[in-house]
């Protein structure tokens, strides 16, 4: 793991929690709880819906570091994967668009499950969305994943805590929809604020995604 260092997990993690997918289909989730049963119930469905996320995202990561060690030339792989990934995010975010990634027929469901406005069925779609919508913003993931899998595999603390920094940093844009949703913005703003704010966060994450393509590909 010498090669990791705090700012490449949080400038990854940074780059990985611009997720238009989940941050749309929770900001609209949360939109219809407020009007069908008032804002009482907005926190506590948007933290677990959060929590969620960040389990089974987290453990999507332990396995598929596994699997890396085992696969050559890996970072390569990912390195170009990354590049290969960004250039088009760039261009759809220029463009003020969406490049989707994740099954469109499954975000009907997560967003039903969070409709129900019941904190297990939050959770629920939480631990389903890190594994069908993460296809959104994953690309700086699996890049932090290559740098890990030998310490994942040797089960080494350092590596597991990197991982838990992770995932904590990533749930942060819904952490704080959630509790702006229910503290502070008017309801009738929250959407435009996301379809203002997520095409510049969705730039800067591309440029960031590039970067780590780079940098993975420099470190063999």
């Amino acid at each position: 793991m010498d090669t990791l260092s705090f700012w490449v997990v949080l400038s990854a993690a940074l780059a990985d929690s611009v997720n238009p997918c989940e941050i749309g289909i929770l900001t609209m989730a949360l939109l219809h709880i407020i009007f069908a049963y008032g804002k009482e119930k907005v926190l506590s469905v948007g933290l677990m819906f959060s929590l969620g996320v960040a389990v089974s995202y987290y453990f999507y990561g332990v396995f598929i570091a596994y699997v890396f060690r085992f696969v050559p030339w890996i970072r390569i792989i990912v390195g170009i994967a990354a590049i290969a990934l960004a250039i088009p995010r760039l261009i759809y975010a220029l463009r003020n668009e969406e490049l989707k990634l994740s099954p469109a027929p499954l975000r009907p469901m997560v967003s039903g499950l969070l409709q129900k406005g019941n904190v297990w069925f939050a959770l629920l779609a939480g631990l389903v969305a890190g594994f069908i919508l993460m296809p959104c913003s994953s690309g700086p993931y699996y890049v932090i994943l290559t740098m890990l899998s030998h310490d994942i595999v040797a089960v080494r603390l350092k590596a597991y805590l990197w991982l838990a920094l992770y995932n904590l940093i990533v749930i942060l844009p819904l952490l704080a929809i959630t509790l702006a949703a229910h503290f502070f913005i008017d309801v009738t703003k929250i959407r435009e604020y996301k379809d203002r704010l997520v095409p510049i966060m969705e730039f800067g994450s591309s440029l960031i995604l590039l970067a780590l393509g780079l940098y993975v590909l420099t470190q063999m």
